[in-house]
């Protein structure tokens, strides 16, 4: 965990204001217990980011992913779940569980157990009591491999594979996982289940859908035994309680059961996620401090007969989640604008000194601007010596004080928001903790962790912890493990380079010497064909113009996910599934002003414009672009623009096609097919597919992984492409697949922002029509994200460019929707805007009718009877329209 504080110590306060360089977005990371308690009893006013947790809700959603009225309604239903009856069952399964594990595991090792991998063992513990309390399934240590008939694999593989492979479910979109029709027939289907992603992902489809099955068959057997009828002491599973509390029946089970499912597999994550990760630190601890385990053992002994008093067992657990919280840190956002009164950063050294409470009584304000991030920065708070004395040693002691600070102890959240599962993990890990040291002494193996003379407890436990970042299953108790690969396949030619490429770039930018490098940037609104050009132009120029150049993708990792065609695109190029090898905009350790500074060559792929803020000393020396010709850079070394063209990647391929050999990865021609099917409609004419596009594809496919000679040649368990001619509808239907994003999400989706006469404007075009949008979000919830969104950026004009298909006819359709900001717009502009929009003849809008406009709000929505007019011809207008005394067609949006 290191010196979690030393932060706050630089900057003197217990809260760090900060900008978020590439979107000027404001966060706040606050260690001041008061204030986290305080914005915790204002939830209304500090909702969480929803979308950071749609990956939960692949079964229904959930008390931990809706906000407002859902919430309530989630909050209601799922409070009964955790009784008492409940808690009591919990510890009689951890105890039956723990005792069987010592019988038909431990004891045929003899007087001394070695584990390899601590955590592996805590999390099939927490697996098995989940399985017996959450859903009233009861399984012994030893498994039974054999599913029972129906079922491709038993209910234990299905919820172990499904809890461990959480993080591989989030990076992948919905779609690839079947239909909706597949999911609630609960067949597996899409390019996971057909195996186009590979084996590890495949598995994980049966999964799921095999745990979906057994959750609908415990359903329907719950129904059958009527669980409201039943007494309350005798409805001992989680599940039971639930299904009583939602009161389902037979007739309502198709509208509850999804509410019910999700509320389910958020219990199940954070049930066994939470207490495995407490006690493999706890036993880890312990390891390290033999007095202190003495003692535990001591207290077990003398009061193991009555639970209710292994106090110690649970304050070591404390103590572990104290020094190393599972969440180490709780965001939210602030909804209006707030001012907090803030302490001090307090140092250890400050509580030592005599003239302390000068400083502990010294505060501050801080305004918090509405729209803000605001992040409880959890680790801080338990290591501020303000609230915990002598905060980095292991003391479990200190919970055994009835005076404890529980206000600055927040590993379960606080208030409203706090774990609604607490006392499930408290019960069941004190159960794991006094059971083993019970019977067990544990300790480090000193031939692979050696003491060293002189070295503290605190100095020993840290260098333990950086010796296990080595590490993939957070094993520091007894014997490690070698490190094992968590990618799905081994790493391909592609990879390697961009892996090896990031690496050399970021050592030289931190020793400031980047003088041999070319960054190649593709433009902000990070689609497929404009990161395809920067990866190709990197490697290609790298290998034959013996230039250093790596790719820069703008697009923040964390946005990675809004664009799921571009990560199918990666998976088939052979990149991980975490897609580490990308350089993104946020992995820079720099400000952009800094990197502009220091890097003195640039080349631009699908634009041709170094943005503002990239600009600086450093000289574009390429560009290969297909958009309208800004007239910019005209002394770079290469300048090919070429419009119309389909594909900017067509054009990448014609300037490399000379050089090109055997020896370029068919995964980089991959990408750039793929890149080039999406743009093209899978190369129609009448789609934007010109010559260049088409004989492009030609010279790629044969140097592609779509050739079965190539493909055969793939490191691992590199998964198969899909056979080229369904190339595009699998990566169409992935980017019209927006059915799980929130409307905030659709708008940073693929955004650019310009300065149109000195009005900041952001033009979003979304793959989803506005009725849906209304109707997914309501009319009120729809205007004030848009509002908020408006904020977010500090926005005087918002376009929102619908282009999609109509549900009841496959016509192309687009419409408009233009906000202004009220305050920041003059009435002559509004007014020269929208009647000049209305007025143009190749737009052609008319307006929508039955769409309701927020009272209040300057806004115009219309149907574009020119679906051919995309955001390259809108921008120009509305630039021209809001300036009023250019031409346009001398005019160029010039992009913030």
């Amino acid at each position: 965990m290191g010196y979690v504080r030393t932060d706050y110590e630089r900057f003197g306060w217990d809260v760090i204001p900060c900008i978020y360089w590439l979107s000027s977005k404001r966060r706040f990371f606050i260690s001041d217990a008061s204030i986290i308690q305080r914005i915790a009893a204002s939830r209304p006013d500090f909702p969480k980011p929803l979308e950071m947790f749609r990956v939960f809700e692949m079964f229904g959603q959930s008390v931990l992913t809706v906000a407002g009225a859902d919430w309530s309604r989630h909050k209601k239903m799922t409070s009964p779940a955790f009784s008492e009856s409940n808690l009591r069952y919990i510890w009689d399964q951890t105890i039956r569980i723990i005792e069987n594990m010592f019988d038909s595991d431990w004891s045929s090792q003899g007087d001394q157990v070695v584990l390899e991998d601590v955590t592996k063992t805590m999390t099939e513990i927490s697996m098995l009591v989940i399985m017996a309390g959450g859903f009233g399934q009861a399984d012994n240590w030893i498994r039974d491999p054999k599913p029972v008939p129906g079922h491709l694999l038993t209910f234990r593989q299905a919820l172990w594979d499904v809890s461990a492979e959480l993080p591989l479910r989030a990076l992948l979109p919905q779609w690839v996982w079947g239909s909706k029709a597949d999911q609630d027939c609960l067949t597996v289907g899409g390019p996971a289940g057909r195996g186009w992603l590979g084996k590890r992902v495949q598995h994980l489809a049966v999964a799921y859908s095999e745990l979906a099955k057994y959750m609908r068959e415990m359903l329907i057997e719950e129904l059958a035994d009527s669980p409201s009828n039943k007494p309350r002491h005798e409805r001992v599973s989680i599940f039971s309680n639930l299904v009583a509390a939602m009161d389902i029946d037979m007739e309502s089970a198709g509208r509850g059961k999804s509410d019910l499912f999700g509320n389910m597999f958020t219990f199940l994550f954070a049930g066994f996620e939470t207490t495995a990760h407490v006690a493999a630190y706890a036993f880890g601890l312990l390891g390290l401090d033999q007095e202190e385990q003495q003692l535990l053992y001591d207290h077990i002994e003398s009061e193991y007969a009555d639970a209710g008093k292994l106090n110690r067992a649970l304050a070591v657990a404390y103590e572990a989640l104290r020094l190393y919280p599972a969440a180490p840190s709780l965001q939210m956002i602030s909804r209006n604008d707030t001012t907090f009164t803030v302490n001090a950063a307090m140092t250890e050294e400050d509580t030592k000194r005599d003239d302390s409470g000068r400083k502990e009584a010294k505060k501050t304000n801080v305004f918090i601007p509405a729209g803000s991030e605001v992040i409880s920065d959890v680790a801080a708070v338990h290591h501020n010596p303000r609230y915990w004395k002598d905060p980095y040693s292991f003391k479990p002691e200190r919970f055994l004080d009835p005076n404890w600070p529980k206000e600055a102890f927040l590993p379960f959240s606080t208030g409203s928001r706090m774990c609604m599962g607490r006392r499930f993990a408290e019960v069941e890990v004190t159960a794991i903790i006094a059971l083993i040291i019970r019977k067990y002494k544990v300790s480090i193996d000193p031939v692979i962790f050696p003491d060293i003379a002189g070295e503290t407890k605190l100095q020993r436990r840290e260098r333990l912890l950086r010796f296990l970042k080595l590490l993939p299953t957070s094993n520091y108790l007894w014997k490690p493990t070698k490190p094992l690969s968590t990618n799905a396949y081994a790493m391909g030619a592609l990879s390697e380079f961009l892996t090896q490429t990031k690496a050399e770039f970021l050592k030289d930018l931190q020793a400031k010497t980047t003088e041999r490098w070319t960054v190649v940037m593709g433009n902000e609104a990070g689609d497929l064909d404009t990161i395809a050009c920067s990866v190709a132009y990197s490697y290609l120029a790298s290998r034959y113009h013996s230039q250093p150049t790596v790719a820069l993708v703008q697009t923040p990792r964390t946005d990675l996910y809004l664009r799921p065609e571009n990560l199918f695109a990666f998976t088939l190029a052979g990149l991980t599934l975490e897609h580490q090898e990308l350089l993104c905009i946020d992995d820079i350790p720099t400000t952009v002003s800094s990197l502009s500074q220091v890097i003195t060559k640039f080349a631009l792929v699908d634009h041709n414009r170094l943005l503002p803020q990239f600009q600086g000393a450093g000289k574009v020396v390429g560009i290969i672009d297909h958009h309208a010709d800004e007239r910019q850079h005209l002394d770079a070394e290469i300048r090919e623009i070429v419009n119309p063209v389909g594909s900017c990647a067509s054009l990448v391929t014609r300037h490399f096609k000379d050089v090109w050999d055997d020896g370029v990865p068919p995964e980089l021609a991959t990408l750039l097919i793929s890149a080039i099917y999406i743009d093209t409609g899978a190369l129609k004419p009448d789609d934007k597919a010109v010559d260049i596009d088409i004989q492009s594809a030609e010279f790629l496919t044969p140097h592609s992984t779509f050739n079965p000679a190539n493909s055969q040649g793939l490191v691992g368990e590199a998964p198969p492409p899909p056979p080229i001619d369904e190339l595009f509808d699998d990566l169409s239907a992935l980017k019209k697949d927006v059915s799980n994003f929130s409307t905030r999400d659709l708008l940073r989706r693929d955004y650019k922002e310009f300065i149109f006469g000195g009005l900041r404007t952001g033009l979003s075009t979304i793959p989803t029509g506005l009725d849906d949008r209304l109707r997914k979000d309501g009319v009120s919830t729809f205007w004030e994200a848009l509002d908020h969104y408006v904020d977010e950026r500090d926005l005087a004009v918002l376009g929102f460019l619908a282009t999609f298909k109509a549900h009841t006819k496959p016509k192309h359709r687009r419409e408009i929707l233009m906000l202004l900001k009220e305050g920041k717009v003059s009435g002559d502009v509004e007014k020269r805007l929208f009647e000049g929009m209305e007025a143009d003849t190749t737009l052609r809008l008319q307006p929508k009718p039955g769409v309701e406009v927020a009272e209040g709000t300057h806004a115009r929505v219309w149907n574009q009877m020119n679906t051919e007019a995309s955001r390259k011809y809108t921008a120009p207008l509305i630039r021209q329209l809001i300036e009023q005394d250019q031409d346009l067609g001398e005019l160029q949006a010039s992009k913030v």
